[in-house]
């Protein structure tokens, strides 16, 4: 059980960076303005999440 809610939680914190991407990718594709910030704030957050599973 300890595995599934770790499994859980890497889904849950992956979930966050991959939908910024995919929000960027959508703003971009449709051509309006302020993608990039939006991507740096991706990148910052993606870059900021630590996650440390119990052992």
């Amino acid at each position: 059980m300890k595995e599934l809610r770790d499994i859980l939680a890497i889904a849950f914190f992956a979930a966050i960076p991959i939908s910024g991407f995919i929000s960027v990718a959508f703003l971009a594709y449709h051509e309006k303005a302020g993608w990039g910030w939006l991507l740096f704030a991706v990148i910052l957050i993606a870059g900021s999440i630590d996650i440390k599973t119990g052992d």
